[in-house]
């Protein structure tokens, strides 16, 4: 989904997985440059899970990052910014354990078209 905004481009990718069925493992890109990065997750109920946000880089495998990650406990939401700008074809990756197989992960991914 995309909207416009004051004269930037936001960029929004959405996402839901139910984790007693299995973990949240998603991947998006944005086709163009971005920055502006914020990642919001909220969990129907409090979890005990671990949650990492990974950059996939466009130059390879080799210049992947780990940007945050984190373990709820006993929580609902997760939240990570970053204002550093992103080329295009760099992905964002965002996985969510299931060890507790309970709960439904609602998350969003924004970024401003650079």
């Amino acid at each position: 989904m995309s909207k416009e905004s004051t004269g930037a481009s936001i960029l929004e990718y959405s996402f839901e997985q139910d984790l007693s069925v299995a973990v949240l493992d998603v991947t998006t890109g944005f086709g163009a440059s971005f920055k502006n990065l914020s990642v919001t997750l909220k969990v129907s109920e409090n979890i005990t899970e671990t949650i990492t946000v990974t950059l996939d880089d466009a130059l390879g495998s080799a210049k992947d990052a780990v940007l945050k990650t984190g373990t709820l406990v006993a929580q609902q939401d997760f939240y990570f910014n970053s204002d550093k700008v992103y080329n295009a074809g760099d992905e964002v990756k965002i996985y969510c354990t299931n060890a507790n197989v309970t709960g439904t992960v609602s998350g969003k991914v924004t970024v401003v078209k650079a």
